[in-house]
């Protein structure tokens, strides 16, 4: 993928996209094999909370990952979800 051209090892992407899982699936391994880590965070509420930095939080991906991007994940959002691996809650959100 010509847009991940940017991602090398010790840089982490944030996906908070609104995308398919067959999509996350290519984007997190297009990602992986450059070295880096995803963080795939779909995320609850509307644009007054991501004003406020009050958005929910499902946050898939590498648990150390997450732990190093607490300070970008704390200042994104209030309620945080860890789900576990990079796509657990994108399929949690398809069976609600």
């Amino acid at each position: 993928m010509a847009w991940c051209k940017w991602a090398e090892r010790g840089k982490v992407y944030i996906d908070m996209s609104t995308i398919d899982p067959d999509t996350t699936r290519r984007v997190g391994a297009a990602v992986r094999a450059t070295g880096a880590e995803m963080l795939d965070v779909p995320v609850g509420m509307g644009p007054a909370q991501a004003a406020t930095g009050q958005l929910t939080l499902m946050i898939g991906g590498n648990a150390s990952v997450v732990e190093d991007c607490k300070d970008v994940l704390d200042t994104l959002g209030g309620e945080q979800f860890y789900c576990g691996r990079v796509l657990a809650q994108r399929y949690h959100q398809d069976c609600q």
